[in-house]
């Protein structure tokens, strides 16, 4: 299987950290010598190297979010997402997993028109704890595919991370991340639409296609402290895809779609 090596990889490597907490010979981008059993979510240090991903080979750029299903304005080819704001560090990097909402309901939109985004349900697990015993970044980008084709419980056990915190969106597209004591940010996504359709990633256990990757930003006049900028990359599932209509689920109020992905937090 593609991710058979991945998953010796990770299982051998997860189970030396939690039941030795032995250093690695030779792997991974950091010292995990600072890192201790009794650390929490929000606590490990990122070990140095990490840039978030920006750029999605094969990718073309959402103009807007309209429900033009037939003829999206799509453009471009390996499109880059906006950078962080140049004053901002990179604070958290995360493994999301849970839903997204969306609606066919006739109040909202019409038959021929595409499931409306409601948001999205999502555990943050801290992947901090991990990232020194793997051998790059590239093996990080392998789970989203994995943990979409599993149950939420399944994903906690498999995983064993802390949580650092949950997103869940309030209004529509209008997005609270709460990170405890380590950030709370409400936000919604870039002003510009720059968001990046992610058709060539793995697809969720019920068809749906990737999420688009999309940068999000604290609102101004929110309570949002600790982070004020979010990326979300390397999706699996998510999205029913550009060209299916309500017609396909009927008049549904609401539905979820599996999805799992990386976010990662800049403050």
């Amino acid at each position: 299987m593609i991710y058979s090596n991945f998953l010796k990889t990770f299982v051998l490597a997860t189970g030396l950290f939690y039941l030795s907490n032995a250093a690695p010979q030779g792997r991974g981008r950091g010292s995990p010598d600072s890192y201790d059993s009794g650390m929490g979510a929000g606590d490990y240090p990122i070990p140095e190297g990490y840039t978030v991903p920006l750029t999605l080979e094969g990718s073309k750029l959402l103009l807007s979010l309209c429900s033009a299903i037939n003829n999206p304005p799509l453009i471009g080819s390996n499109v880059t997402i906006v950078a962080p704001t140049s004053n901002l560090t990179l604070k958290y990097i995360t493994l999301a997993r849970g839903t997204v909402n969306y609606t066919c309901s006739p109040d909202v939109v019409n038959s021929t028109d595409a499931p409306e985004l409601l948001g999205t349900n999502l555990t943050l697990y801290d992947v901090a704890p991990l990232l020194p015993y793997l051998a790059s970044e590239d093996d990080l980008h392998h789970f989203p595919a994995i943990l979409v084709n599993m149950t939420e419980q399944a994903v906690a056990e498999f995983l064993n991370l802390p949580v650092l915190g949950y997103q869940y969106f309030p209004k529509i597209h209008y997005a609270i991340t709460d990170l405890g004591s380590h950030g709370y940010m409400e936000g919604k996504a870039d002003a510009d639409y720059q968001i990046i359709t992610a058709d060539g990633n793995p697809r969720g256990p019920d068809g749906s296609v990737a999420l688009s990757w999309i940068r999000e930003y604290a609102s101004a006049g929110t309570p949002s402290w600790g982070v004020s900028q979010t990326y979300r990359v390397y999706t699996a599932g998510g999205e029913p895809g550009l060209g299916i209509s309500c017609e396909e689920f009927g008049e549904t109020a609401e539905f979820d779609v599996q999805v799992a992905a990386e976010h990662w937090f800049y403050g």
